[in-house]
């Protein structure tokens, strides 16, 4: 199966459909946009803690502090120091609504895969107001994986 291509500049977000072409594929740009829901500055306070340095599914709990999954007002933040991937798989249709995300500890690499699970789909997430990836921080779109996540 053949993904979308995405180029991210400074100014723009160009999405590239797939092509057998020789040319190669035709780029599609999208215009950058500031929502007036955005603000400047730093996230608010975090409502939900990645608890640890431990790979995991977003869907389960109790990697979570508190122990529950982030709901559409959460304050999410994946900063625990160390090296670790945070897996958002979900079927198809479903979307984790967030109010604010912060990825990125102190010290290692602190991911969220976006590119599925073994088992399950794609993950969507909806970020409505803050988004800060930090230097330690990543967020990976489009990768598959060859095994589980526990």
């Amino acid at each position: 199966m053949r993904r979308p291509t995405f180029l991210v500049a400074a100014s723009c977000l160009a999405i590239a459909a797939c092509s057998d072409s020789a040319a190669g594929p035709t780029l599609v740009p999208i215009a950058p946009t500031v929502s007036s829901d955005l603000t400047p500055g730093t996230n608010p306070a975090c409502t939900h803690t990645w608890a640890s340095a431990v790979n995991g599914n977003w869907d389960d709990a109790t990697k979570w502090s508190p122990a529950s999954v982030p709901g559409s007002t959460a304050s999410v933040c994946i900063t625990a120091a160390g090296s670790y991937t945070v897996v958002l798989a979900r079927t198809a249709g479903t979307t984790a609504t967030i109010d604010a995300l912060t990825i990125g500890g102190a010290s290692g690499l602190a991911s969220l895969d976006l590119g599925g699970g073994f088992t399950a789909g794609p993950g969507n997430i909806d970020v409505a107001k803050h988004l800060n990836v930090g230097a330690m921080g990543r967020v990976r779109l489009g990768r598959a994986r060859s095994s589980p996540v526990a």
